[in-house]
């Protein structure tokens, strides 16, 4: 009888390795999407916060010289910065913000709405009575 030799055999199965792949595949695929949806969360919270600035600055304004400026949210650069806002806030995205105003005569208006789009939750409206 030949002696044969005895190897042994160490490593990992085709299937164990294939398990594995799989695994690191789907905790990727997590990752991307809780990414994608915390930078969604983000900048639908820059909005929101901009919003609010902008309405605040709009209140001091109408406090101070009991109008607020015509409609069209570029205008507000030449009525709100930099005596209210230091700069005009720009939407974190590809969306716009929007600015109506109404009521009174054209450059004192009594009452504004603005407008903004959330990503996670559509159209919204602050208005400003």
């Amino acid at each position: 009888m030949k002696h044969m030799k005895k190897t042994s055999q160490k490593g990992f199965t085709l299937i164990e390795l294939m398990v594995v792949i799989l695994i690191i595949a789907v905790l990727g695929a997590l990752g991307i999407v809780s990414y994608g949806q915390a930078n969604r969360s983000a900048r639908d919270g820059k909005r929101q916060a901009d919003m609010e600035s902008v309405r605040q600055a709009l209140l001091l304004r109408r406090q101070e010289i009991q109008c607020l400026p015509n409609s069209g949210y570029s205008s507000l650069s030449t009525s709100l910065v930099p005596t209210y806002l230091s700069v005009l806030p720009s939407d974190p995205g590809s969306n716009a913000y929007v600015y109506t105003s109404s009521g009174g005569v054209s450059g004192c208006r009594t009452s504004a709405t603005l407008g903004f789009t959330l990503e996670g939750s559509g159209a919204q409206t602050i208005t400003i009575p």
